[in-house]
């Protein structure tokens, strides 16, 4: 009940509290010569009530951007049903459109 509190409070004011911008970075081994910082790549690890919030409002603006048709038709990636293939598809489709009409691109 309090963390929707603070959901709703924070997604109607536009400000994320202060007391839970906090993460602790981990640097991860890639490949290489371990001594060599480059060969690291930093990780943050935040707080449970970060993760709860963050995909509290990313439901929230898929919701909204879908049901307002917000998203343009292009728009393939991070999208519920649809992916690469769908990508792929409509622009080798788009090609060959073209190539039967003989329109220039």
């Amino acid at each position: 009940m309090f963390t929707t509190y603070i959901c709703n409070k924070s997604n109607f004011s536009g400000i994320f509290p202060n007391h839970v911008k906090f993460s602790i970075i981990k640097p991860i081994y890639k490949k290489g010569n371990k001594m060599n910082p480059t060969h690291y790549r930093p990780i943050s690890l935040l707080t449970s009530f970060s993760k709860v919030f963050e995909k509290a409002l990313c439901v929230r603006l898929t919701e909204y951007f879908n049901t307002n048709k917000l998203l343009v038709g292009n728009q393939f990636g991070f999208r519920k049903g649809i992916a690469t293939e769908d990508a792929f598809f409509k622009l080798t489709n788009e090609i060959l459109n073209a190539l039967n009409n003989k329109d220039s691109w």
